[in-house]
């Protein structure tokens, strides 16, 4: 592959690649075409971003004020619907059918797809999600109740059996919290009422950035720096008593709109030309694309409610 790529000399190179290795051999820019998802909102499920680095978290390049400014203003009506939204989605009481009282902390610990065809795996710190659940439990405040949510493909793949074994050992400490509305996702459930967010390689990152949850995240790959996000389990647990080091809300509101914005890439758009895919790397910032990716998604918005 290698050989083949440095063959074609390219002056850009897009790769859906879990692997650094390769990549670091091939001429031109590179880009890793990525999920372009941000729940919680809702966005095409075909959406890719093309982004310099893998599973790269939160990532904001230097923007001017009034560049800020005209992010929040085409990205404003959005931030209006979600609060509206918040107030229409079910109240499910998740902790009484697990066991977990009313008044206790809660850690959510948001597990990977754990299949073979996930390449990415091989960037994630714990060995497996058994493992996982076991070391975090070792090390957090038994007063903290740690909430354990299952990607839906591992139910419908994998075989689940380590990691309820692992749950079962946890006793009253925690539990795996299953989906109990057909309108809410288990993660985004246990999120709105968490103290805080244990993530590795998932995107859910971003709906404990838009609820303000902090967030543990022991990785090599980067995090940004406004996710406030702690690499220790007791930084993590300081940070769920006292309520300090989450997200900050003004950088989250303004990464939320840039990456709708100037990075999603929608490849079932009727208008995408080979160019704009081009502007994509040579000019990665553009504000001449924001109001059309935003009108885009407030589409896609709309479609999905009608549904």
């Amino acid at each position: 592959m290698i050989a083949l790529v440095n063959d074609i000399d390219p002056d850009i190179v897009l790769c859906r690649c879990a692997d650094h290795g390769p990549v670091r051999h091939f001429p031109g820019e590179v880009r890793f075409i990525m999920e372009g998802a941000i729940p919680p909102f809702a966005t095409d499920p075909c959406a890719v971003v093309l982004d310099r680095d893998l599973l790269s978290f939160g990532q904001l390049p230097d923007l001017s004020f009034s560049r800020r400014q005209a992010l929040a203003d085409c990205f404003a009506s959005f931030w209006a619907d979600m609060g509206d939204r918040a107030d229409r989605m079910p109240s499910v009481d998740w902790r009484s059918s697990v066991g977990c009282a009313a008044d206790r902390k809660v850690a959510l610990l948001v597990l990977e797809y754990e299949h073979p065809e996930n390449h990415f795996l091989a960037h994630r710190r714990p060995a497996d999600n058994a493992s996982w659940i076991r070391s975090i439990a070792a090390e957090l405040d038994p007063s903290i109740f740690l909430a354990v949510t299952n990607h839906p493909l591992n139910d419908l793949y994998v075989d689940t059996s380590a990691v309820n074994a692992a749950i079962a050992e946890l006793g009253g400490r925690g539990a795996l919290v299953p989906r109990l509305h057909p309108d809410i996702g288990a993660t985004e459930m246990v999120m709105r009422d968490c103290d805080g967010a244990i993530v590795d390689l998932s995107k859910s990152y971003s709906m404990a950035a838009y609820y303000g949850k902090p967030i543990l995240r022991q990785s090599h790959l980067r995090t940004a720096s406004w996710l406030n996000a702690a690499d220790t389990v007791e930084g993590f647990a300081r940070a769920i008593t006292d309520g300090a080091m989450a997200p900050l809300p003004d950088r989250a509101r303004l990464w939320f709109a840039f990456h709708v914005a100037n990075n999603i890439v929608d490849p079932n758009a009727a208008d995408l030309t080979a160019q704009d895919i081009i502007d994509r790397v040579v000019k990665p910032v553009d504000p001449d694309r924001w109001r059309g990716n935003v009108a885009r998604l407030a589409d896609f918005q709309m479609e999905t409610a009608s549904c």
